[in-house]
């Protein structure tokens, strides 16, 4: 789901036409916003959680490269679902950069994260 700047530079997705009830019954869905969530880690933006007001389900979209309980992202793409160009070249190991791969990145140059216990 992709997500856009609008008034203000509030970023919001398109809402979804349909809901994962759709289907079930021969109702139409009614997709609104029901309220942003914000995130301690993610995205870095309060994302949108989405209802069906015809089926009664609430659902939250995730902008591309995000998932559930995701501290970073997947894959390198930008939250409007376009592709980062990054240098070094995007097939370098170097253009996961941001994503859950810092850790595999920075362990491979010989980079130490700080432990917990080393707080």
């Amino acid at each position: 789901m992709s997500y856009h700047a609008r008034a203000g530079g509030v970023l919001l997705p398109d809402l979804p036409p349909v809901c994962a009830a759709h289907g079930a019954d021969a109702h139409d869905c009614r997709i609104a916003v029901h309220h942003l969530r914000p995130r301690v880690a993610g995205p870095g933006f309060p994302l949108v959680v989405a209802q069906c007001r015809t089926h009664r389900l609430t659902f939250t979209l995730y902008p591309p490269g995000h998932v559930p309980y995701g501290r970073s992202a997947v894959v390198p793409i930008a939250v409007d679902g376009k592709r980062i160009q990054r240098q070094p070249a995007a097939r370098s190991a170097e253009g996961l950069r941001g994503t859950i791969f810092d850790a595999a990145l920075d362990g491979a140059a010989g980079r130490q994260w700080a432990r917990m216990d080393d707080q």
